[in-house]
């Protein structure tokens, strides 16, 4: 089995993440899901797909593709500043992603407006 098949997927998120693992699963959203994303994701009427922010440890190699295309999630750019990429995830992707040590942080990528007359 691989490193990918052994990460948690989508079909068994509800049951891995109860009981004793519950609490590090909330330490984990805690420090690598932004805020603004965390209340998203907690609205019952979230978006079947969110565009995100995904900052990796070592940058977009093929470890964190392969994870992206198991999760079934949309590449769009690379921001290689920051280690990372923009892409759109379903909301059970984006919580199982940030429970592979590859992923730093994800974070809502909202569009943003100008500052003008």
């Amino acid at each position: 089995m691989t490193d990918f098949e052994n990460l948690i997927r989508l079909d068994d998120w509800p049951r891995k993440t109860s009981g004793v693992h519950e609490s590090a699963t909330m330490s984990i959203r805690e420090e690598k899901l932004e805020p603004r994303l965390r209340t998203l994701l907690a609205d019952p009427g979230v978006p079947d797909q969110l565009p995100v922010i995904v900052q990796t440890f070592h940058g977009v190699n093929p470890q964190v593709m392969d994870l992206l295309k198991m999760f079934k999630g949309t590449y769009k750019d690379e921001l290689k500043i920051i280690k990372g990429f923009t892409a759109d995830l379903t909301p059970k992707a984006i919580e199982a992603l940030i429970l592979s040590d590859l992923i730093k942080a994800i974070s809502y990528d909202a569009q943003m407006s100008g500052f003008g007359a």
